[in-house]
């Protein structure tokens, strides 16, 4: 059985953990829900992603020593 992908933000015909697909996959992929995708790395990066722009959100400010 395939792997069910994540639509990339950034390149056309591409999955977020980074396979070439056709266009017909894409345009698939671009309205499949997340509990459908069963490819591991996107849910990964997803996650990831969503865990940056929530810290982003927050307001966390990096704090610079000096020296």
């Amino acid at each position: 059985m395939r792997r069910r992908h994540i639509a990339s933000h950034t390149g056309e015909r591409m999955t977020l953990c980074g396979h070439s697909a056709t266009t017909q996959e894409f345009k698939r992929m671009k309205i499949i829900k997340i509990e459908e995708v069963t490819c591991k790395r996107c849910l990964n990066i997803l996650k990831r992603e969503e865990e940056l722009s929530a810290s982003e959100q927050k307001g966390s400010r990096k704090i610079v020593a000096k020296a």
